[in-house]
C-alpha cells in the first residue's frame, strides 16, 4: 500500500471511531403527548404532581454496596499480596540456585513481575483510599 492510502485509512477508522463515540454517548429522552391535549407526560412544568420526591429515602442499598465493595476490594489485595510474595519466594529461590545464564533471564522475569507487583498494591490501595475518602465525603 501506498503512504497516501494509509493516510485515508487511518483518518476513515479515526472518523468511524469518533462518530461511534459520538452515537454511544447521547442519551435518548422519552416522552410522549396525550392525544387530543397539550399535556405532555413526564413534564413538571405542565404536571406538577409528577415529580414527589420521597422525604424517607432508604440507604441501606449504598451500605450494602459499600460492604460488598470493601469486601471485594479486601479480598483482591489478600490475595493479590500472598501471590506476589510467593512469586517472588519461587524468582529468588530460583536465582540464587540459577547459574549465571540463568541469573540473567530472572533478572529478565524480574521487571515484569515488579511492574505487576506494584499494579496490584497499588492499585488496590488506591481504590481503598478512593473508597475511604467517598466514605467521608458522602
Amino acid at each position: 500500500m501506498k503512504r497516501n492510502e494509509v493516510r485515508v485509512i487511518k483518518k476513515i477508522g479515526i472518523i468511524l471511531i469518533s462518530l461511534l463515540l459520538v452515537l454511544a454517548l447521547t442519551n435518548q429522552v422519552f416522552a410522549y403527548t396525550i392525544p387530543g391535549t397539550s399535556i405532555t407526560i413526564g413534564d413538571p412544568i405542565t404536571d406538577p404532581d409528577y415529580y414527589k420526591p420521597d422525604s424517607n429515602t432508604d440507604a441501606s442499598g449504598a451500605t450494602k454496596l459499600q460492604t460488598i465493595g470493601n469486601t471485594i476490594v479486601g479480598i483482591v489485595q489478600v490475595i493479590g499480596m500472598v501471590l506476589s510474595v510467593a512469586v517472588l519466594a519461587v524468582i529468588g529461590i530460583k536465582y540464587m540456585v540459577g547459574s549465571v545464564e540463568e541469573r540473567a533471564e530472572y533478572k529478565r522475569t524480574m521487571l515484569p513481575y515488579i511492574i505487576g507487583a506494584v499494579l496490584v498494591f497499588g492499585i488496590t490501595n488506591i481504590l481503598g483510599i478512593i473508597i475511604k475518602v467517598a466514605g467521608l465525603l458522602f
